[in-house]
């Protein structure tokens, strides 16, 4: 392939109505976020699966807002996700992320009570590390959500209306978008 042809690659991306204009580089802003929140995930998953030998009473209490935290977490990344994929803006994602800021805070408030008064520092230490790893997962979420705001009102997303079909009910084929209704989507899988 020509150089010349080369540095043009990046810059068509599968949905050409944009051609030279995409923000191609958000794209690459998004990636390179998702996978360091990936990272943190994976890493915050080796500890929740290593046997934690931290009295049963701690973790029993950091246990509602780290399941808080991660469950808005995934909500938000899951909303985001879909939004790119059906290139519309992101309806509920900034909900998802204040619920698990707002429980990232009380996580943290939490931390500084003094809930490690006559506990061992060795048994302090992973659930202290989990904690940490879920806020910057929190942190991590927002930084995405950021991002894919900045591309939706770049590569100008569609916005959804109140009588518009969700995001998860638009399928990309192509350069044409589906809407896929729910009671038609067995017969219309069978056409094609």
């Amino acid at each position: 392939m020509p150089r010349f042809q080369a540095n043009f690659a990046r810059w068509e991306p599968c949905h050409g109505r944009f051609q030279f204009r995409h923000p191609w580089k958000l794209y690459l802003q998004i990636g390179t976020l998702a996978r360091q929140c990936a990272y943190r995930i994976e890493a915050l998953n080796r500890y929740l699966t290593a046997e934690i030998q931290t009295p049963v009473s701690v973790r029993a209490k950091i246990k509602e807002p780290g399941t808080k935290m991660s469950r808005e977490c995934g909500r938000a990344l899951k909303e985001m996700s879909t939004a790119i994929k059906a290139m519309c803006q992101p309806c509920a994602s900034d909900v998802h992320i204040e619920a698990s800021k707002a429980a990232a805070k009380g996580l943290n408030s939490l931390l500084k009570s003094g809930i490690w008064e006559g506990i061992d520092l060795l048994q302090v230490t992973p659930v202290a590390t989990v904690a940490s790893l879920l806020i910057d997962v929190v942190n991590c979420t927002e930084k995405i959500a950021d991002a894919v705001a900045e591309l939706a009102s770049k590569a100008e997303f569609k916005r959804l209306s109140d009588g518009a079909p969700s995001p998860e009910k638009l399928v990309r084929r192509g350069h044409v978008a589906i809407t896929v209704e729910e009671s038609n989507m067995n017969n219309r899988a069978s056409d094609e």
